[in-house]
């Protein structure tokens, strides 16, 4: 897969051509005046303006005022530079990635990312930490259409119900090339969750970056970004430069490399149920990712395709398969937002020696093709000596489902 070397060089170079189009066209001044404002391949850190560096440091304050057209040049340095940054982490395992000793996901070194990526941490709490993973897959779905469903802040939420609750793009500041969407850059935010009412959200305002490095290859950049600067960040995580690499294969395949990188402060102690998969990385995590967009693409494909005869099925025809499939989407997304305890009532997390473990939520019921009024959810989560295989066989299984309610 062609990401380093010579291509990489040019993507940079061309790179920078781009973004430096996008601020003359924001603040008015030649291109060649906007080089002292940007960063191209291989300038040194110190090169840039001080609100730059702040940002890319991950400093959300600085000394000088922003207006907007500064704002702007501001948002297009940070995403350029989370783009540079990333196809170098995309480029390969060595000397970045190394297997962790306790499960063998790929993890970042991070002595060896901080000594070629300096920057100052966003969290100084003693509760702070790094979460990076790295992960690969091949999917069912051409590549330009991941691409238009990653730019899509709702088809973003209907491709990773499991993941994100909320999203929205805020500002559009370049919609990119017709047909490629080469070049679209647009200031976004999510909401993330686990499923579980037990453990906060995390919220994230963020810039997205969308480069086409060949015919058939993108990358998809994400950082966070100083939105909010009154407030500070919206929540206990700040993304660093991640995202994914996507290459067209033949037949409608695509083959997807993610990268998530984001530092957290736990500014509420996790509960003890969910300590080690939230401590550990593996929450939000690549492989996490990387796994809900594969059933997801699955069960897209399964939509199109008529099973042969010999297979059965009670729904043959591909209407009937899609209108199966969008109803299994349709409630998997309402169950997962219902988790969210949007609106919940209490019911802060309180000492574990106090807690119910139980949430309640109240929320009025808007959806079409739902009953309109009132809704109320309670949700818990507990802890049984199986394995999720063994769960899930019982829950399939209607003789011995019934058993939970004897």
């Amino acid at each position: 897969m062609k990401v380093l070397g010579d291509d990489y060089i040019y993507m940079i170079v061309v790179q920078h051509g781009n973004v430096s189009s996008l601020l003359a066209r924001y603040i008015g001044k030649p291109k060649s005046q906007i080089a002292l404002l940007s960063s191209g391949a291989g300038s040194s850190q110190s090169a840039l303006p001080a609100f730059v560096q702040n940002q890319r440091m991950g400093n959300p304050r600085s000394d000088l005022e922003r207006n907007p057209d500064m704002e702007k040049v501001l948002m297009a340095e940070t995403a350029a530079g989370a783009m540079e940054e990333l196809i170098t982490l995309l480029g390969g395992n060595e000397p970045f990635w190394i297997k962790s000793p306790s499960d063998g996901r790929f993890i970042l070194d991070q002595t060896t990312y901080d000594k070629i990526y300096p920057r100052a941490a966003h969290f100084t709490s003693c509760n702070a930490r790094v979460e990076s993973s790295k992960d690969s897959a091949t999917v069912t779905m051409p590549g330009m259409d991941l691409v238009d469903m990653f730019l899509d802040p709702n088809k973003w939420v209907d491709l990773f119900p499991t993941i994100v609750t909320e999203a929205r793009t805020i500002q559009v500041l370049q919609a990119g090339t017709e047909g490629n969407r080469h070049g679209s850059l647009q200031m976004m935010y999510e909401q993330m969750h686990i499923l579980s009412p037990m453990v906060p959200t995390r919220e994230f305002y963020f810039l997205r970056l969308c480069q086409q490095l060949e015919p058939g290859q993108w990358v998809i950049a994400d950082v966070s970004y100083d939105y909010l600067k009154e407030s500070g960040s919206p929540s206990c995580a700040w993304r660093l430069p991640s995202g994914c690499l996507i290459q067209d294969m033949a037949d409608g395949f695509s083959k997807v490399i993610w990268v998530e990188h984001v530092e957290v402060d736990d500014r509420i102690q996790t509960h003890r149920l969910y300590r080690d998969l939230i401590c550990g990385g593996s929450a939000y995590g690549a492989e996490r990712w990387i796994a809900s967009l594969h059933r997801i693409c699955e069960r897209l494909a399964f939509s199109t395709t008529v099973p042969p005869p010999e297979l059965g099925g009670v729904v043959a025809s591909p209407e009937g398969r899609k209108s199966i499939a969008n109803l299994a989407q349709r409630m998997m997304k309402i169950f997962c937002a219902s988790l969210a305890m949007s609106g919940k009532l209490d019911f802060r997390q309180l000492s574990e020696g106090n807690n119910s473990g139980v949430r309640v939520a109240i929320r009025k019921n808007e959806e079409q093709g739902q009953p309109i009024g009132t809704v109320v959810s309670a949700a818990t989560s507990f802890w049984l000596p199986l394995s999720p295989q063994n769960v899930f066989d019982f829950f399939k299984d209607e003789k011995s489902r019934t058993q939970v309610y004897e």
